[in-house]
């Protein structure tokens, strides 16, 4: 797998951190592969978007562990970000 880093940290001050990649799934791997490999050598998030929503309003630490999400672009091709909320 390819990763290219296209976004790094805070955009302005007390902004949320993201960082984000383009993914390349050299070897055609299957969407779970390529989560699992950003995950583990880019940079890892425990909740989905998705899931991060609707927990972070009952558990402050779930809001402050951040979120992650994969974008299929298709032919290989993927989006992943990672978001950590701004603690200052």
């Amino acid at each position: 797998m390819k990763a290219e880093q296209i976004r790094s940290g805070q955009s302005r001050p007390y902004a949320d951190s993201i960082y984000e990649w383009h993914v390349i799934a050299e070897n055609g791997e299957s969407e779970q592969q390529v989560l699992d490999w950003c995950k583990t050598n880019l940079k890892n998030a425990h909740y989905e978007h998705e899931e991060w929503c609707q927990k972070q309003h009952h558990n402050i630490g779930v809001h402050f562990a951040g979120y992650y999400e994969l974008l299929n672009k298709g032919y290989n091709n993927y989006d992943y970000k990672v978001v950590e909320p701004f603690c200052g």
